[in-house]
């Protein structure tokens, strides 16, 4: 673990944002409005540079997904459209998944080794479930699509 002390009287508005993305604000001689002013600047400035695309988490944006899916012991049920981990979780693949970058992914109906097969819906990469869940998870079921 690597800690910083930060010198409030260098830096008149600090921003910390931890992993689990919530936010700090610290503006002790800036007016709140001044510092929303200019947040909401800093806002426009990274929409106008953002790709047209999905985000892609990178390594450490993150904590990895709690618990394994024992992959080895995962079943599928073609029929109902589900499959259930080797850790008892049960999957449903009639749905999409959204990854912490915004991305959508849905079963291609393909198993690679025991485990479902997942393609992104707009860029079209394909990952397993196990590894899409811990290269850029959590994910959570998208219902009404």
């Amino acid at each position: 673990m690597r800690i910083r002390l930060i010198d409030y009287d260098e830096y008149p508005i600090v921003v910390t944002i931890g992993r689990d993305m919530a936010a700090e604000i610290v503006n002790p001689s800036v007016c709140d409005g001044v510092t929303a002013d200019l947040l909401r600047s800093v806002a426009a400035q990274l929409d106008a540079r953002h790709p047209p695309h999905p985000c892609r988490p990178t390594s450490g944006q993150h904590e990895p997904a709690a618990e394994p899916l024992h992959p080895q012991g995962g079943v599928l049920d073609a029929l109902a459209g589900t499959w259930t981990d080797g850790a008892g979780h049960t999957w449903d693949l009639t749905l999409a998944w959204e990854d912490v970058g915004g991305g959508r992914w849905r079963w291609t109906g393909r198993m690679a080794q025991s485990v479902p097969m997942m393609r992104e819906v707009w860029t079209g990469e394909l990952t397993p479930l196990d590894a899409l869940r811990v290269i850029n998870g959590p994910i959570t079921p998208v219902r009404g699509e």
